[in-house]
């Protein structure tokens, strides 16, 4: 049985506890239900299919409605009708797997059936707002870089990021009427998590910061100095965070997200893109046999060659993982392509004798990410990586930095 209908049973049961059980009185709790949770959470198969959507978090996958009620647990404290509220679920030390025992433990503090029917009706409220704003990964709806709640939402639904889903819930349900306020904090949080995506400091701490920007999140003072040390974007620590280790997935919300403020800064009208793009390596990951040293020389950022085989190929294992040599296509390219040297893989293949054509990269360049960084170029090594990495240093300033 899951959490969610442990914790149902539970607390339906209490309220059928609280009656004189009356066959009127059970009637009346049934009535409650089905206006309530079950209209909530089983009103439809589209309800149904939606509460029992899994998503990664961490090592485990967890429904949606599991979400929800961590959610809940965590935030609830703030909006509950009951005045000695506490939190059900304390994001830092508690843990999934005790879910409904914590539940079971808040519930037993439940006194009246006025009691249990505002922590029903909370709960159910509280869900609405966790379907209308928890984002899902989705790729066909257009993106522009404007909307700020959609770019939000993409970044933590595409990173996988359900950490902040409480403060994120929090905003919503706190600054409801006050759209200016809304938007600036989104805004807030969206830098937040950029910061540590994008200078790859360790997040392991998300948890603990989650509880914090709730906290300070009331008193204006507090929540601008909690959050100052991760506004502070530098030049520096971007440029040494997008310089390696770069994984696919920040790789691609990264280019996506420059791309479409690229876009923003263009007169040209455009409906907005959809996230359905695919990363490439310009120079490939396999570059051992196409990209030798006799046919690109190792060298170092500036440009220098580099005489030592064990340094040049370290130098160049680390740029081939470098934001500077990603970039994001139309399609996904043949791998004898992808591995190819430079002038190949941009020009891809003619059709030949029994062999189709095979598209390289300026087949697949819808993008100004690639058609004003990469195919106009006639080689690509160690220098041109840094090259763009400082070009897109800059970019991302404009955009997370400022």
């Amino acid at each position: 049985m899951s959490a969610t209908d442990i914790i149902k049973n539970y607390v339906f049961q209490k309220y059928l506890d609280k009656t004189d059980k009356s066959l009127k009185e059970q009637e009346k709790v049934e009535k409650f239900y089905k206006e309530t949770w079950e209209d909530t959470f089983c009103g439809s198969q589209d309800d149904i299919a939606y509460w029992n959507t899994q998503k990664n978090v961490g090592r485990y996958n967890r429904d949606n409605s599991e979400l929800l009620l961590q959610c809940f647990g965590i935030v609830t404290k703030y909006y509950a009708t009951k005045d000695d509220y506490i939190s059900i679920f304390d994001v830092e030390n508690d843990i999934l797997n005790n879910l409904a025992n914590n539940y079971k433990k808040y519930i037993d503090t439940l006194n009246t059936i006025e009691e249990i029917q505002n922590f029903i009706n909370d709960l159910c409220a509280f869900s609405n707002t966790y379907r209308e704003h928890i984002p899902e990964k989705e790729r066909e709806t257009p993106l522009k870089y404007d909307d700020v709640e959609k770019r939000l939402c993409h970044i933590l639904a595409w990173s996988e990021n359900t950490t902040f889903n409480p403060y994120l819930l929090y905003l919503y349900r706190t600054y409801e009427g006050n759209p200016e306020k809304l938007q600036e904090r989104l805004k807030t949080l969206e830098r937040f998590v950029m910061y540590f995506m994008i200078t790859g400091k360790s997040n392991k701490n998300f948890n603990k910061h989650c509880s914090d920007l709730i906290n300070n999140d009331s008193d204006e003072n507090n929540f601008q100095n909690y959050i100052k040390p991760y506004m502070n974007l530098t030049e520096d620590n971007v440029l040494a965070g997008i310089g390696s280790k770069v994984s696919n997935r920040d790789g691609s919300i990264i280019l996506f997200w420059i791309e479409l403020k690229r876009r923003s800064d263009s007169p040209t009208d455009y409906d907005g893109l959809k996230f359905n793009y695919q990363l490439e390596h310009i120079m490939p990951q396999k570059w051992q046999k196409n990209w030798k040293k006799e046919n690109v020389p190792y060298v170092d950022n500036n440009g220098a060659q580099i005489t030592d085989e064990v340094e040049g190929m370290g130098h160049r294992d680390e740029k081939i993982f470098s934001l500077g040599n990603m970039t994001l296509l139309n399609g996904k390219l043949n791998n004898i392509i992808s591995n190819s040297d430079f002038i190949t893989k941009l020009e891809g293949k003619p059709a030949e004798k029994g062999k189709k054509a095979q598209a390289g990269i300026k087949q697949c360049a819808d993008l100004l990410i690639t058609r004003e960084d990469i195919i106009n170029k006639s080689t690509w090594d160690e220098q041109a990586i840094f090259e763009r990495e400082k070009k897109l240093t800059k970019e991302i300033m404009n955009i997370w930095g400022v």
